[in-house]
């Protein structure tokens, strides 16, 4: 049943729940009024055991879900710290690697730059002064340097990401039991 009041003369009117949206005549004053639709929160507050149902299967549904979401995202960060390990030792090595084949190899031509006037140039054999050769400054930017600074923050790179991950994966480790007082 819906119960609504008579816009005119205030009289409590209720009327079947199949003549919702219909017209109809008030029984005091015979003025014709619209029955309202019956709110919809009325008929989940009537309905208890239903809603709780409904309840209780949505937090099964979300617990569910929960658990999927944790065990892929462990995956995911998984597969993100292997890839960020990866980029980090080919920061670390590559550079190295290079440095090598550009002291002892020379096969490859390292760039020197002055840092006070600009000029680059190409230094000759091992024992190279490093001197500008335009304006005799000592301030110069080598080529080896800056391929070590590269590995250096590879290498940090890769530091911080392993004891990254295993702060991770030692907090979400489930092989530890977790002890709660009065238990």
């Amino acid at each position: 049943m819906i119960s609504f009041q008579c816009s005119t003369c205030n009289a409590k009117v209720k009327s079947k729940k199949e003549f919702a949206g219909r017209k109809a005549k008030c029984p005091r004053c015979r003025t014709i009024i619209a029955v309202p639709e019956p709110p919809i929160l009325a008929a989940l507050v009537k309905e208890p055991p239903l809603s709780r149902i409904i309840i209780k299967n949505t937090w099964k549904a979300i617990i569910k879900s929960v658990k999927f979401t944790t065990q892929n995202t462990f995956y995911i960060l998984g597969v993100v710290i292997s890839l960020l390990n990866v980029i980090a030792i080919i920061l670390g090595s590559i550079p190295i690697v290079v440095l090598e084949s550009i002291v002892y190899g020379g096969t490859k031509k390292p760039k020197n730059s002055c840092r006070v006037c600009g000029y680059t140039w190409y230094p000759r054999g091992r024992n190279v002064s490093l001197q500008c050769p335009k304006c005799k400054d000592t301030d110069v930017r080598t080529f080896q340097t800056s391929i070590v600074l590269c590995a250096i923050v590879g290498w940090l790179i890769l530091l911080f990401i392993l004891s990254g991950a295993s702060a991770i994966l030692m907090h979400s480790s489930t092989d530890y039991p977790i002890f709660l007082p009065n238990q």
